[in-house]
């Protein structure tokens, strides 16, 4: 409801009662992060809930995002990295990971972490989609189509996905390569996406 006064004096309260309720510190932290002239306060309650709980993967969770909105992304790497440590399969810190390495421009890594959050939730689309994309930058083309292809399978018609195979195409067939996906099915996305303007 937006109403961050009452709820701030309700997180004080519940914080009174039960010093040590890990999500109170972390929901009042998030809360504080909305209000630029707060962020330090904010990261002062993601503290104490590193401190109150070190082994709860929720905390690396909630500050490893905080770190990401505020810009410090090798530090939200740092904290993420500890995270997987505490939780491998928690899908969500994975493909977080993946992300900031990837806008670190550490595209080995982001492949490793994208390549496991597939396989934590093999039928979520995120995961093949950026699998894909980081391939494709990295040059591993056929690999990549394999992830798009996966995608589409997962997700047929998504928008992003078909554009990015479509691109993807275009290099291969300047690197003489014939794309798996020669298909009617092809033909059409292509068509589509040149209606498109992409």
């Amino acid at each position: 409801m937006a109403n961050y006064e009452e709820a701030e004096s309700w997180f004080k309260k519940a914080l009174e009662i039960q010093p040590a309720m890990v999500h109170a510190h972390l929901f009042y932290g998030k809360m504080l992060a909305k209000n630029k002239t707060r962020v330090d306060e904010a990261e002062g309650w993601f503290h104490r809930a590193q401190t109150t709980a070190p082994n709860n993967y929720v905390v690396y969770l909630h500050y490893g995002q905080f770190l990401y909105e505020t810009g410090r992304l090798r530090e939200a790497a740092a904290v993420y990295v500890r995270g997987t440590e505490l939780a491998p399969s928690e899908y969500d810190l994975t493909f977080n990971l993946a992300n900031v390495y990837r806008e670190l421009g550490r595209y080995q890594q982001a492949e490793d972490f994208y390549r496991r959050a597939a396989r934590i939730r093999p039928e979520d689309v995120q995961s093949h989609r950026n699998l894909g994309a980081i391939l494709h930058l990295t040059g591993q083309l056929r690999e990549a189509e394999a992830a798009y292809l996966t995608a589409l399978r997962l997700s047929p018609g998504d928008h992003v996905t078909e554009v990015n195979l479509e691109r993807l195409y275009n290099v291969m067939e300047r690197h003489d390569l014939q794309p798996r996906d020669a298909t009617p099915e092809r033909r059409e996305r292509r068509a589509r996406s040149a209606a498109n303007g992409t």
